[in-house]
């Protein structure tokens, strides 16, 4: 058995400065050493074991491009995940109306917390960007060039609103991918539309789907640039 006194009152009487007291006790034989606390710090520092941590991360999402993970709450998930979507036409259910709506290609980001909770930030990508030129930047740590949702359910920082859905608790990466599913299904309402996130500035979010119902592509040129130093946010 080995003791460890700190005794600061015993080292002034008997001249030590910093010291504590080593006892060890083998087979009823004492012995007592004087050493220094610097001394003690370093011993202990060396026989300190240094455990590897592992955490699997299973399948990726779709559109899969970086994930930053915390270690501190391992094994809780506790990071932001990047994910690339494709420009695709998706249904856009407004009010009582029902629209096929060209969709520009897209960079959804997933905070999770270590109870497992998400929120998301969106926001739109140039025409030429693709999944791999996207992951290579991230990982360089560059971002690519923002721009602006046109739409509405996200607000001017890039915030997702998923409305009344109720998001089950996101144990892994793969569980990520319910996420753009829940945003483009749900019926998507006014919160959050300015008219200056287009070029096209139209005064309803009815007028921007009507004049963009049925096109083939998404135009481009409209897209407003999102600017991060305005909203003070720390995107990737």
């Amino acid at each position: 058995m080995i003791q460890i006194i700190f005794d600061e009152e015993k080292d002034r009487r008997e001249g030590y400065i910093d010291c504590c007291h080593i006892i060890i006790d083998d087979h009823g034989i004492k012995q007592q050493k004087v050493i220094r606390t610097e001394t003690l710090y370093e011993l202990l520092e060396k026989t300190k074991e240094h455990k590897k941590k592992e955490l699997f991360l299973g399948r990726m999402p779709r559109g899969y491009l970086a994930t930053k993970q915390w270690i501190e709450d391992f094994p809780k998930i506790k990071s932001k995940t990047a994910i690339f979507l494709e420009e695709d036409i998706r249904r856009i259910i407004y009010e009582n109306s029902v629209y096929e709506i060209p969709i520009p290609n897209l960079l959804m980001i997933h905070w999770v917390t270590e109870n497992g909770c998400v929120s998301t930030n969106l926001f739109c990508l140039e025409k030429d960007m693709d999944q791999k030129t996207a992951a290579k930047l991230l990982e360089a740590g560059h971002l690519p060039n923002l721009y602006q949702w046109p739409f509405a359910n996200v607000n001017g920082a890039g915030g997702v609103c998923y409305g009344s859905n109720n998001i089950r608790k996101i144990e892994k990466l793969s569980d990520l991918d319910i996420l753009p599913i829940l945003f483009f299904d749900s019926p998507m309402n006014s919160d959050y539309y300015k008219p200056d996130r287009t070029t096209l500035e139209k005064a309803t979010i009815r007028e921007l789907l009507d004049t963009l119902n049925g096109k083939k592509e998404f135009p481009y040129e409209v897209l407003q640039e999102y600017d991060p130093f305005k909203h003070k946010g720390i995107i990737f």
